[in-house]
């Protein structure tokens, strides 16, 4: 079975040596990066507020992160749940959290291309007080997320969260629009 991700895909259209080498001969790097460690604990921290963890932030304690990050991380994780506390009482019900995925990829006349599955995970699949189902993207990110910058511009055109959609709707779930939680990581 051959998989496509988004990581994959993106790799590919960048440059397609880089895609075989990661891809099919599997060189790559072993360190994650710090950017992917700190999202990493920050999506476990969220999926356990959103699951009632009483105590969410011991999974950043037990998260395999450097001091630095593991400040960095409790510092956002404190202010978020300070920030949106409320805001989740909008939300009626959890339909999935951290939702991994394989579904057929759609050929351009609409079949399945045999031998292929788009995979990823979704953070999460919500249905929200007025019953609209959502499919819900947690970014953490360093930008500037500014109301109109251009972090949001690029969201328009992310083929990530149009995968996602596509995945969720295939799965049975009938999304009606992507929700963004996004997070602005802390300079030095």
């Amino acid at each position: 079975m051959n998989l496509i991700t988004h990581s994959s895909a993106t790799t590919f259209r960048a440059c397609p040596q880089k895609y075989l080498l990661a891809y099919v001969r599997g060189w790559r790097k072993s360190d994650s990066g710090q950017a992917l460690r700190m999202g990493s604990a920050i999506h476990r921290v969220r999926e356990r507020m959103r699951a009632g963890d009483q105590y969410p932030l011991r999974h950043i304690e037990e998260a395999p992160i450097s001091e630095y990050e593991r400040q960095a991380t409790l510092a956002i994780a404190y202010e978020w749940r300070e920030r949106w506390a409320e805001d989740d009482a909008r939300t009626d019900a959890m339909l999935a959290t951290e939702l991994g995925f394989r579904v057929p990829v759609c050929g351009i006349k609409g079949g399945a291309v045999r031998g292929w599955k788009y995979a990823g995970k979704i953070d999460g699949i919500v249905r929200r007080k007025d019953g609209a189902v959502v499919v819900e993207e947690l970014k953490t990110t360093s930008q500037d997320i500014a109301p109109g910058g251009y972090f949001w511009q690029r969201l328009h055109i992310d083929s990530q969260i149009a995968g996602y959609f596509w995945a969720a709707t295939a799965l049975g779930h009938e999304p009606v629009a992507v929700q963004y939680d996004v997070i602005r990581k802390p300079d030095l």
